[in-house]
């Protein structure tokens, strides 16, 4: 028997058919649901160069910064409306969104999670 499921989600429609088994074969085990931001991923925000002028390098790196900050929300937000829809299920659920390679991170938190 299982006591906690680790469901590593991303936005596409295999991680949806994923998520709702996990839901399905839970038998009373809680949910640890991971999101990963990785570079590879879609929408990653990625900085870029001035131009002409030194003095657009503050402003291209507040706007990266912003869209890191937005990049951000979004998984966190994203989690959550899973994590929502787990815990109305009636299912213990965690989340944790990280960043780095999918492969590696998750056998990470399976680790330390001892899951």
């Amino acid at each position: 028997m299982f006591h906690k499921i680790l469901v590593a989600l991303d936005h596409s429609s295999l991680s949806n058919q994923v998520f709702k088994q996990a839901l399905a074969k839970t038998n009373n085990a809680s949910l640890m649901l991971l999101h990963l931001l990785s570079p590879t991923a879609e929408g990653y925000p990625v900085p870029t160069a001035p131009d002409k002028y030194t003095e657009e390098l503050g402003n291209l790196m507040s706007l990266y910064l912003h869209q890191w900050e937005v990049y951000h929300k979004e998984g966190l937000d994203f989690l959550r409306s899973h994590a929502v829809q787990a815990t109305s299920s009636g299912i213990s659920t965690e989340y944790i969104q990280g960043q780095g390679s999918s492969g590696k991170r998750i056998c990470e938190l399976a680790r330390t999670c001892q899951i």
